[in-house]
């Protein structure tokens, strides 16, 4: 099941707003400063499928650029993302929690306060979008058990690890671009399956280990 995370107005529409009203330059990539609080981390192992469900939302509404960004990645990492949670050996649900002005300092507490905590910007200096990311990995059941009990397997029982991420970017208005939409989200994605590509890396490592040494 999808956690419901609390969500304000869209950061899509927000962002397009403000760039639509600056004068900016065409072709300059935004500079970015990524901040975190917790930590996303993947184990991986023989009983996790390299198959991934993602979710990703802004204000309970899809976030298809981010998402995009996100299954680009892992694609790209050789993770399988299929439409089907039960089947999934990792579940990434990650959910805009603000977006919008803010000082930076503002954000900076925002972020610092973690998973799941309310965000109320304040100020104007930075452009800010902060994020929060769940990361289930599980064991996926073998097809022939009954499908009540495949979508039970969804649950913390069949899990094999957890963990929380709150991810914010901060960005000075002087670096506002077009490019902006798709460099944030290819970076939130750069971050968010960073864990799973180190993650699958060592356990490739550690098959080539193995093999070695038989």
């Amino acid at each position: 099941m999808t956690p419901k995370f609390p969500g304000p107005i869209g950061w899509t529409a927000l962002l397009l707003a403000l760039l639509c009203c600056a004068c900016i330059r065409p072709n300059t990539a935004p500079t970015m400063q990524v901040l975190q609080s917790g930590a996303l981390e993947a184990q991986g192992g023989p009983g996790v499928a390299k198959t991934v469900y993602v979710d990703a939302r802004d204000a309970r509404k899809p976030a298809p650029v981010l998402r995009d960004a996100i299954i680009r990645r892992l694609a790209g990492a050789g993770f399988e993302v299929i439409d089907s949670p039960s089947k999934a050996g990792h579940i990434l649900h990650v959910n805009i929690a603000a977006a919008g002005e803010s000082d930076a300092a503002v954000a900076r507490s925002a972020i610092d306060a973690g998973f799941d905590a309310p965000v109320r910007l304040q100020g104007k200096d930075s452009i800010v979008i902060v994020a929060d990311a769940l990361l289930v990995e599980r064991n996926v059941p073998s097809p022939n058990r009954a499908r009540s009990n495949a979508m039970r397997s969804i649950t913390r029982r069949n899990a094999v690890a957890d963990s929380r991420l709150r991810l914010g970017i901060i960005l000075p208005h002087a670096n506002r671009s077009p490019l902006l939409e798709a460099a944030v989200a290819d970076r939130l994605a750069q971050e968010l399956c960073r864990p799973l590509e180190l993650a699958d890396k060592q356990a490739e490592e550690g098959r080539k280990r193995k093999n070695g040494s038989d």
